[in-house]
Parts: C-alpha cells; structure tokens; sequence
C-alpha cells in the first residue's frame, strides 16, 4: 500500500514481519504477524522488543533529518480539529508553533486537558493559512510523534475540512517504541502496554520536548547481551 498523505503509512519489512497500517507505524515489531507464534511467550519478546527500541532511539540521536511534531486538539473523532501544532528539530530548536481558530467548538473535556478555549483562540489564524507553510516544512521528512497515528490523522483530516491536501511524511511513532522499551505485556490486548509520555505538558511544543527528552533516555539506556530476554 503506498503511501497517499498524512496518516498513511508505507509498508515495511521488519525482523518480526509485515506492518503498514494507520495503527502500524514505523516502529511497531510487536504488532507483526510471527509464525513461531513467539507472542504467546512475552518473556522471549521483552528484551529482543527493548534491544529494538534502543537501537530506533540511538538511530534518531546520530542524526538530524527528522523532526518531532506535536498537536493539541478539539478531541480525538472524526470531526476534532488541531487547534495547536508545534515542529522541532532534534536539537530542540522550535521550527513551527501556531495555535489555530477552529471552525467549530472546543468541548470542556478538551479545553480541561490543554487550556485552550474557543475565546482564547479567536484572534489566531484559522487552520487553512498555517497549512501551506507547516506542509513545506514536513513534506518528504521523517517526522516523529508520540502517538503519531492520533497526530497524523487529525492534521489529515484537518486539512480535509478545508478541501486541502495533505503532504507526504514518513511517520515514526515514538509511543510504540516506548512500549517496547517497557516492555509491560497486556494478556488483554496481547501486546505491549501503552503509556503515556512522561513529562507531558499538554502543549505541542512543551510535549515535543518530553517526546525528545524520552528519545535521549532510550538511547542512554546500556547495551544488553542478545541472549538476555528482560
């Protein structure tokens, strides 16, 4: 499946399979399919998962051609908007911050998260004229996000409300490689539990931070043996 804009992802081949899916972003090893069916044993999937993460985050911190881009939101269906959207580079300088003028409400349950009311953002910029130049900046890069599935999807559809396409961006997902480095095993949902970013401010730009600062911490993290699966 080829990539078609925001929030859809390339296929890939990984040590553990196939992913590809709006959920299966660039890093996610435990979501593959394995024919040992190893998912039924998480203590074997534990420290291959964490030696994965680590070498995703030191692969990040080696270099600079990515990004990390955050959104705060009217919520999380169809019909939520971004109202914030923050870009910086991995050595922490701001690219792009703007709040956004909705078109419609801000409920109370989101307003409570971010601070962000419909009175307060009256005066800035409706979404459509921040589009072109925050789609310059991410078109063709490599863009991490903590849950970047959520993040790419409500730019998506954002852009949608205003007829405007989206641009190509290769998305990591800085959320599930956190989960890996956990590396909690959910018997519920038969996979690594998600958590949720440490530090989180509920700012686009203050989360850009934290997801930044959680990169550095897994890449920090000392080398383990590969015959060690904890």
């Amino acid at each position: 499946m080829a990539a078609s804009g925001l929030g859809s992802f390339r296929p890939r081949r990984t040590l553990f399979g196939a992913v590809g899916t709006e959920k299966e972003t660039r890093f996610m090893p435990t979501r593959a399919r394995h024919p040992t069916g190893w998912r039924r044993l998480p203590w074997l999937w534990r420290g291959v998962a964490r030696r994965a993460a680590r070498r995703w985050a030191v692969d990040l911190s080696s270099s600079d051609d990515w990004m990390l881009l955050d959104t705060e939101t009217t919520g999380t269906g169809a019909a939520a908007e971004v109202i914030q959207v923050a870009v910086l580079h991995p050595s922490g300088t701001t690219l792009f911050e703007a709040c956004a003028r909705p078109e419609g409400a801000v409920p109370p349950a989101a307003q409570a998260i971010h601070g962000l009311s419909a009175a307060l953002l009256t005066p800035a910029l409706p979404f459509h004229e921040l589009h072109r130049p925050l789609s310059l900046l991410l078109s063709g890069r490599r863009v991490v996000c903590f849950n970047a599935a959520f993040d790419a999807r409500l730019l998506r559809q954002t852009a949608a409300r205003y007829g405007l396409a989206s641009p190509e961006v290769r998305w990591d997902c800085a959320m599930l490689a956190y989960a890996s480095f956990r590396g909690d095993w959910s018997a519920e949902r038969g996979d690594f539990r998600w958590h949720r970013l440490p530090g989180a401010a509920h700012g686009a730009a203050a989360d850009c931070r934290a997801t930044l600062d959680l990169i550095r911490h897994m890449a920090s993290d000392p080398p383990r043996p590969w015959w060690r699966f904890w």
